[in-house]
């Protein structure tokens, strides 16, 4: 039920990037109540950049995902592309950074970067130190991509 809902919720989210922030669609799940889906746009002259990593059960499939918004709400960049992962933490850091150098190709330089996993933004805002194996070598390459944009911030959403 959990697939299902995550499902329902990515393309409720990716409707309403499709539309004006004033006619957002109402998204609901398979027992009726309403999903906690509210995305704050950001500041006039800044973009957003929501990335999100998914794993099949046998870990043989998996992806990486994200979309570029403007303060209208309106999608600037969406990318979607098969990825394999060891897990999902590493998948969540690949799709993390895929962002940030898909905003650096477009342009961008005043970028806030969000993500649905804690665990990496804690890492990334230093809020959290023991970093698994796995996932130093591509929070190394986001630390080292950071300073290319003029302003940047890192934060959680549910």
């Amino acid at each position: 039920m959990e697939v299902i809902s995550r499902a329902q919720a990515a393309t409720c989210e990716f409707l309403n990037a499709q539309k004006p922030q004033k006619n957002l669609v109402q998204c609901k799940n398979l027992q009726n109540h309403q999903l906690q889906q509210h995305w704050i746009p950001p500041e006039e002259g800044w973009v957003k950049v929501n990335s999100d990593a998914s794993q099949g059960a046998t870990m043989e499939k998996g992806g990486l995902g994200l979309i570029i918004r403007d303060h209208l709400g309106r999608p600037l960049r969406a990318v979607s592309e098969p990825c394999s992962f060891q897990s999902i933490r590493l998948g969540e850091a690949l799709a993390l950074r895929a962002g940030m150098i898909q905003a650096l190709n477009d342009g961008w330089t005043k970028v806030r970067f969000e993500s649905d996993n804690l665990e990496m933004i804690s890492y990334l805002t230093r809020q959290q130190c023991n970093i698994p194996l796995e996932v130093p070598p591509v929070i190394n390459d986001v630390f080292h991509l950071s300073p290319s944009f003029t302003l940047v911030s890192f934060s959680h959403i549910s």
